[in-house]
């Protein structure tokens, strides 16, 4: 009986045994095998596989030879990049000291077990064959010629990457099928470039193709990414390639931000028509690949900003007296004259405020004497917590003769008060309705008595 029931035992063993070596390689899809080839990147080895006749280096180890591999776990993604720290190439100090040992196993040996998953890996923006194994990504290294050149050594049995510059790299073959295309059947096929912190934006004219002169814009980053500008257009016809007018091109200091204005054509499916926009102001925002704003120039701005600081060279006089302009995608000064360096003016389409600081009152000027009458009408005051009432007809009325703030010549509507900063003294015009700048619109700020 005993030995009847061990003998149940044994098979009831076996088989939960076996049950779970099933369901341990249920995820196993191949193998990673041992190698005798060295991968380095720039002269330092790296830990390598062997994959189906191609070498292969874990993605986490990357980290030390001057690349971000960042891990969304929420996402499910690995996405590895060149390091740049402040608009340079990060390249390791010190390099990874790793040194590969000897092979003690069969080269083509089964090394690790590959598991199926569902991360998707991306190189340089680019989807990749990552492979999992146990916890580890592996990919290989021609994916990583983004970054650089990967040369194999068949007699030294080395494959290396020599990093250098991805917009460079990126670049070149652009360039060089532009120019062929140049010489064969765009004559007045060319390009542009616009450098900036994170990167390059490239800029293509290619004429001479069966739908007409075809644009492309792409700003290739440091870090080995790129964004195709002309994707975020919408889409029309053959494509936004083909309305695709870029002008006025400005990339900021930072190089997060790009603006640009071109016509703009869309097709409405609902009414199966075709929207014109026009020309349109376009702010691209560089690091995150989106579009932030389509404006069309015909219409208004209304998101706009300026300040007014005196600065060396400009007019001093004995009132305040400057005018913005907008002139097409550019909201700009095109003249000041400041009563003296104790004045700031900050305005953008709901308000406009004028900042006196307590120097200005040390002096006997128009322009103090304006404010102190001013002061005598009692507007609303955010001090004597009336900041919210509305001043009366005959109050603005008296206001307009020392401060106006007037579009065009005509003066705006919008309601005065008074706030206290630090040893200044403000006065904000708050506008009834938000300002939109339309092409040529002048607006002016005057103090005076």
């Amino acid at each position: 009986m005993k030995r009847k029931r061990f003998a149940a035992l044994c098979l009831v063993s076996a088989l939960l045994l076996a049950l779970c070596a099933t369901a341990a390689s249920a995820g196993a899809i191949g193998w990673a095998k041992h190698t005798d080839i060295v991968a380095k990147i720039n002269g330092h080895p790296l830990r390598s596989y062997n994959i189906d006749g191609y070498t292969a280096v874990v993605a986490e180890d990357l980290r030390a030879y001057g690349f971000t591999v960042y891990w969304d776990a929420d996402a499910r993604t690995l996405d590895i990049r060149r390091a740049v720290r402040n608009g340079e190439l990060v390249t390791p100090d010190p390099w990874p000291s790793y040194t590969p040992q000897p092979n003690k196993y069969p080269v083509g040996s089964r090394a690790q077990t590959i598991y199926s998953t569902n991360i998707v890996t991306f190189v340089a923006g680019r989807r990749v064959d990552g492979k999992n194994i146990d916890g580890e990504t592996l990919v290989m290294m021609d994916d990583l010629a983004p970054f650089g050149a990967v040369v194999w050594n068949e007699k030294a049995r080395v494959i290396e990457l020599t990093l250098g510059d991805p917009v460079l790299l990126a670049l070149r073959p652009q360039i060089e099928n532009l120019e062929s295309w140049k010489n064969t059947a765009g004559s007045g096929s060319g390009y542009d470039l616009y450098p900036a912190a994170t990167g390059t934006l490239y800029v293509s004219r290619c004429t001479g193709t069966p739908h007409g002169t075809s644009t492309g814009m792409t700003y290739y980053r440091k870090d080995g990414t790129s964004l195709n500008i002309v994707d975020l257009l919408p889409s029309y016809g053959f494509g936004a390639s083909y309305y695709c007018q870029p002008s006025r091109i400005e990339i900021n200091d930072p190089g997060t931000r790009l603006t640009f204005v071109t016509p703009v054509q869309e097709y409405a499916e609902k009414d199966n028509a075709i929207n014109a926009w026009g020309d349109t102001l376009c702010t691209v925002d560089l690091e995150y690949g989106k579009m932030l704003s389509m404006q069309p120039l015909a219409e208004g701005f209304t998101d706009w900003s300026l300040s007014a600081v005196p600065q060396a060279g400009d007019y001093f006089g004995s009132t305040l007296d400057l005018a913005v302009e907008r002139r097409g995608a550019d909201v700009s000064l095109i003249w000041a004259y400041y009563p003296g360096d104790g004045v700031r003016v900050e305005m953008n389409s709901r308000e406009v405020t004028v900042a006196t600081y307590a120097s200005m009152f040390e002096t006997e000027s128009v322009y103090s004497q304006a404010i102190l009458a001013l002061r005598a009408l009692d507007l609303p005051n955010v001090v004597r917590g009336t900041g919210d009432a509305r001043a009366t007809e005959k109050q603005l009325a008296e206001m307009r003769k020392y401060f106006r703030v007037q579009l065009n010549g005509e003066y705006i509507a919008g309601n005065p008060c008074w706030s206290q900063g630090s040893n200044h003294t403000d006065l904000t015009f708050t506008f009834d309705t938000p300002l939109a700048l339309r092409d040529g619109d002048t607006l002016t700020v005057t103090v005076t008595k």
